[in-house]
């Protein structure tokens, strides 16, 4: 294995592993498994709302906010960068949590001018995600898009905000100052329960007659800037610097390309920049300082989770309505759907199986991952963005499936649509998606069959002991997509990966 990797990544200073899909898309092992030769990893966007897993010594770590290379104890640092929107709770915790199972963190570093997120940027993000909340988007209510918007607001805070005390508490002052109108228009007891989520300290924010309690906030964010203090600094400085001593960069992208705020199916995306555009942005390099970007690509099936298109969905808006419930979990499914199989006739029932199989519950919230076919009209999107390079991730997952559907192409079926110069017209013919929602939601898909390969892969070790049925699916992305498949993920074990 070492071997291979010092072949992909050789002559190679800066590598991005970004995610060509919805997220989940098992980016964590990808970083975790370059590690090895990096010197740097850094994070450039998002926040906790994403979640990185990792296995590591048999043990299992999902780390949020943290870059996965933390877990190295080889003096590689690991940097938060100025593009993310850091909870310091959910760093404290992180640190923690590592530092009980024996992980030093002595190797991180977190940009002084990362966005902070508050107990209000939370509040709000639960406020506009609750049932029934017209257009609601559904994120995972951490607060990262309050925080990014108060940040293009001018009214935001950053890290180093915390450990400058006459400064701290005016801003948190005037920023819960420009929420209250919004907060006066909201139900107290749903604002009341809200405020004694486990996220907002169990109540410790809360005030009857202000909502929030503004000393209460500044007192915990400054017990929790001394805990983050050793750790922050310039990284962007660290970074650029580090790039031209001649040291070997690892940039961790979150969540996917379909979610970006600028590339993505808009409005149904997230608040930050998750291409290579924004990860390289959000580290303090240009984007041509990149000389090899893996684009993570989950085969041969995909997921979501929240609202939004998914043209491939299994069970379609059963599946989507089902992960969209509240009380849709792993533990209800299993008592709900016991006989689900990845071979029935029932669409809905052979997602209930893929999801299981796969593990497809979010990593942050829980929540049931809605599951699709791999669409090809989304890949070739995400190649133009990301570049030719693959990885293929949780193949291993549809071992006993007798047939694999893959979606080759759309064909149009809503109203006349003017669309970047020209005129969309029912029944036309989509090869590369129009990632716009009022689009993509009239997309049916036109899909190939395959039969599956009925074989164990997860001891898999060469890409010539490969199935030759998984072959020619591997051979259809590549040649329909103008791409090539680097690696192929066929467990979460770093061993458990194939170079191709």
């Amino acid at each position: 294995m070492k071997h291979s990797l010092a072949s992909l990544l050789s002559n190679h200073r800066v590598v991005a592993i970004v995610d060509n899909q919805f997220g989940d898309t098992g980016k964590g092992k990808m970083v975790d498994l370059m590690t090895e030769w990096a010197d740097i990893i850094a994070r450039g966007t998002g926040g906790d709302n994403a979640g990185h897993t990792v296995y590591h010594n048999a043990r299992r770590y999902t780390l949020h906010v943290l870059p996965s290379g933390i877990l190295r104890a080889d003096g590689k640092l690991n940097v938060i960068g100025s593009g993310v929107a850091l909870n310091p709770r959910t760093a404290c915790q992180e640190i923690d949590g590592l530092t009980q199972a024996g992980v030093s963190c002595d190797s991180l570093r977190i940009a002084y001018n990362a966005k902070l997120v508050l107990p209000q940027h939370v509040l709000v993000d639960h406020l506009k995600n609750q049932p029934g909340v017209l257009d609601r988007i559904g994120t995972t209510k951490r607060g990262i898009g309050p925080a990014y918007r108060d940040h293009y607001d001018r009214n935001g805070l950053i890290v180093n905000d915390l450990f400058n005390p006459d400064i701290l508490a005016p801003k948190v002052q005037r920023n819960v100052a420009s929420l209250l109108p919004f907060l006066r228009h909201s139900d107290p007891a749903v604002v009341k329960e809200v405020m004694m989520h486990e996220l907002l300290e169990q109540g410790r924010f809360y005030r009857p007659d202000t909502v929030l309690d503004v000393a209460a906030i500044v007192e915990c964010y400054r017990d929790w800037g001394k805990r983050l203090q050793p750790f922050i600094g310039d990284t962007d400085h660290l970074v650029r610097t580090s790039l031209a001593q001649g040291k070997r960069i690892l940039l961790e992208g979150a969540q996917g390309l379909l979610l970006s705020i600028d590339y993505g199916t808009y409005p149904y995306v997230t608040a930050s920049d998750c291409s290579i555009r924004g990860l390289t942005r959000g580290v303090g390099l240009p984007e041509g300082a990149v000389d090899f970007t893996l684009g993570v690509t989950k085969a041969f099936y995909m997921t979501r989770v929240g609202e939004g298109p998914l043209p491939t969905e299994l069970g379609g808006v059963s599946s989507a309505t089902w992960c969209g419930q509240p009380r849709a979990d792993r533990t209800t499914e299993a008592l709900l759907y016991a006989t689900a199989s990845l071979n029935s006739d029932d669409p809905f029932q052979q997602g209930v199986a893929i999801r299981r199989i796969g593990d497809e519950y979010g990593a942050t919230t829980g929540r049931p991952r809605r599951i699709g076919w791999l669409d090809l009209p989304l890949l070739r999107y995400a190649v133009r963005h990301h570049g030719p390079q693959l990885a293929l991730t949780k193949v291993d997952v549809l071992d006993e499936c007798d047939t694999i559907q893959v979606c080759m192409a759309y064909i149009y079926r809503g109203p006349p649509r003017y669309w970047a110069g020209a005129h969309l017209q029912p029944s036309d013919h989509i090869t590369c998606a129009i990632v716009d929602p009022d689009i993509l939601r009239y997309c049916e898909p036109v899909y190939r069959r395959f039969t599956g390969w009925r074989a164990q892969t997860s001891e898999l070790i060469s890409s010539t002991e490969l199935p030759p049925a998984l072959e020619e699916l591997i051979t259809c992305v590549e040649r329909e997509c103008e791409a090539r498949v680097r690696l192929i993920s066929v467990g979460p074990d770093r061993e458990q990966t194939v170079y191709r």
